[in-house]
C-alpha cells in the first residue's frame, strides 16, 4: 500500500476489527506523532539518531534464489541528514480478539523470510524484527512466537506507548481542544480505538475506586442540595441529563429573575450542574466540572440555525460556554470543582464558595446575547 493512509481511510478501508486495520492506524500514528514513534522506537531498542523517518505499510519484498515472496505488514525506516539509511524496524502484526487458541498465527516459515528480508534491505543499517501481537497470546503454551522476532509486544503495551507520549496526565482532554495540534488528534483517536484492547484486568486501585465512585456522588448531590437550598431553588436534585458522550451530570434549577428575557422564554430556567468531565468530552478520565446559567427550550432546527450562526462566538467571546444539549440551548460559566473542594474541609465551607461563584456568574450568564440567529 505504500505511505500510511488518512486516519478515516485507515479506519473504513478494511471492515472489521482486523489486523490489516489495526497496522493502518498504527502507521497514520508513527507518522504523525514523533513522539509515539520514538516512545516505540526506544522500546525496540532503537536508539540511532536520524533526520526523518518513512513509515509504509504492506512492502514486499523478494528472497533468496528462489525469490520467495515476503509481505511486510509496518516498515519504518530511519534517514540520516546526507540521505544514508540509519535503521529499519520491520514489524509483523497479529490480532486476536475473540482469544481463540486457532486463530490465524504466524506461517510455516514467516520469520524466517521476513527475517531475511530485513537484512537484505537494511544493508549496513542497524536494524530490528519484532512482533505485536495480542495480550491473550504473549506468553501462551500453544502460540510460540518465533525467535527471529526479538522484540514481541502486546496491543496494550502500544496503547501505552501512545499514552506517554501524549503527555501528562489530561492530555487527552487537551488534545480536543480547536488549538491542538493535528499529531495530537491523531494520537488520541489511534490510542482510544486501541484502548478497548489496553484496559487490562481489574487492579486494587480499580477497586477502591469503585468504592468510592458511589461515595462521590452522594457527596456532590449532597452539596447541590445544600446549594439549592442558600439559592432557594427547587429542593430536587436530578440526574436523569444525558450528554451525547454520557458525561455524568447531576444539576439543579430554579426560576430566572423575573425581569430578564429568560424569564419570557419557553421553560427558561437557571441551573447550576456538576459533571465528571468537560460537558460532551469522551475521554475515560476526566476533570470534574462545575457549570452555572441559563438554558431555553429550542427545537432541532432551531439549534442547527443557531448552532451555524455567530451566536456560540459571542457567547464564547463572552468567556461562557455554548451547549446545544437536551432540546434545549444553554449558556453556562465553568469552573473546575476542584476549586471549590480543596480550599473546604467541611461541606459547608465548599458551599460557601459554590455559592459565592454562582451568585456571581448567574447575572453574567444573563448579559450574554439571546440565541438569535
Amino acid at each position: 500500500m505504500g505511505s500510511p493512509l488518512l486516519l478515516v481511510e485507515a479506519a473504513s478501508r478494511y471492515r472489521g476489527d482486523l489486523e490489516d486495520r489495526r497496522t493502518e492506524l498504527l502507521a497514520v500514528a508513527l507518522d504523525e506523532h514523533a513522539e509515539f514513534r520514538d516512545q516505540l522506537l526506544r522500546r525496540l531498542g532503537v536508539t540511532d539518531s536520524y533526520e526523518r523517518a518513512e513509515v509504509t505499510t504492506q512492502r514486499t519484498y523478494r528472497v533468496g534464489s528462489d525469490r520467495i515472496r515476503v509481505r511486510i505488514d509496518l516498515v519504518i525506516r530511519l534517514m540520516g541528514s546526507n540521505g544514508h539509511q540509519e535503521a529499519l524496524v520491520f514489524i509483523e502484526n497479529k490480532f486476536n480478539p475473540e482469544a481463540s487458541p486457532s486463530a490465524r498465527w504466524f506461517d510455516d516459515d514467516q520469520a524466517q523470510n521476513q527475517h531475511a528480508a530485513l537484512q537484505q534491505e537494511a544493508g549496513d543499517a542497524s536494524h530490528r524484527l519484532a512482533a505485536i501481537v495480542s495480550n491473550c497470546d504473549l506468553g501462551h503454551p500453544r502460540r510460540w512466537i518465533p525467535h527471529e522476532y526479538g522484540d514481541a509486544l502486546g496491543w496494550r503495551e502500544v496503547a501505552e506507548l501512545a499514552g506517554l507520549a501524549g503527555g501528562p496526565i489530561g492530555w487527552q482532554v487537551l488534545a480536543r481542544e480547536p488549538t491542538a495540534p493535528a499529531s495530537q488528534r491523531v494520537l488520541l483517536e489511534v490510542w482510544a480505538y486501541l484502548k478497548g484492547d489496553a484496559v487490562g484486568a481489574l487492579e486494587d486501585d480499580d477497586l477502591a475506586a469503585l468504592g468510592r465512585t458511589a461515595l462521590a456522588w452522594e457527596r456532590v448531590v449532597a452539596l447541590l442540595s445544600r446549594v439549592s437550598e442558600v439559592l432557594g431553588w427547587e429542593d430536587e436534585v436530578y440526574d436523569e441529563w444525558e450528554t451525547q458522550a454520557e458525561t455524568g451530570i447531576v444539576y439543579i434549577a430554579g426560576e430566572a429573575p423575573a425581569e430578564s428575557w429568560v424569564a419570557t422564554c419557553e421553560e427558561g430556567r437557571l441551573y447550576v450542574a456538576i459533571t465528571d468531565g468537560l460537558w460532551d468530552d469522551e475521554a475515560p478520565v476526566g476533570e470534574p466540572q462545575i457549570y452555572a446559567g441559563w438554558g431555553v427550550v429550542a427545537d432541532r432546527d432551531a439549534r442547527t440555525v443557531l448552532a451555524s450562526s455567530s451566536w456560540p462566538a459571542l457567547v464564547e467571546g463572552a468567556g461562557l460556554v455554548p451547549i446545544f444539549d437536551r432540546e434545549g440551548v444553554y449558556a453556562f460559566g465553568r469552573r473546575d470543582l476542584k476549586e471549590f473542594v480543596r480550599p473546604g474541609s467541611t461541606l459547608s465551607e465548599q458551599v460557601s464558595g459554590s455559592v459565592e461563584w454562582i451568585q456571581a456568574m448567574l447575572p453574567t450568564t444573563l448579559q450574554a446575547p439571546e440565541p438569535r440567529a
